[in-house]
């Protein structure tokens, strides 16, 4: 049986997958982590993890799960390139993340998919 650490970053993950029209590298785990010096951590592996005490915290919960989610999708995830590009990487996902509270649904068009529609699809996964 799936754990809730896993079903709520699949809920996640499947939005994520048919709003960008890509899969994930996710690999299914969602590991609640004691001791982790970030938030989350989506790691090289495909797993994701996430503080105890973040996971504890249900808005922190969420916002982490996103976050973490968005790093599976980078094309290139893997220790060099994150490494050489570590300002890159985060500040795209974190910007990402944080566009759904900063900006709440703004009308600009993708080439498949409003930003509007991908929050509100997000948002009707998250119970936020």
């Amino acid at each position: 049986m799936e754990g809730e650490p896993q079903l709520n970053l699949r809920q996640i993950v499947q939005v994520l997958e048919d709003v960008l029209g890509r899969p994930s590298r996710w690999n299914g785990e969602a590991l609640l982590e004691s001791g982790l010096f970030f938030a989350g951590a989506a790691h090289y592996s495909g797993s994701v993890g996430v503080s105890e005490v973040i996971f504890a915290d249900f808005d922190l919960r969420w916002r982490t799960l996103v976050h973490e989610a968005l790093h599976t999708f980078s094309p290139q995830y893997a220790h060099m390139t994150y490494s050489g590009a570590i300002g890159w990487e985060e500040g795209v996902t974190t910007n990402t993340s944080l566009f759904s509270k900063t900006s709440g649904f703004a009308l600009e068009k993708s080439s498949t998919v409003s930003t509007a529609h991908f929050w509100r699809r997000l948002y009707q996964t998250a119970p936020l």
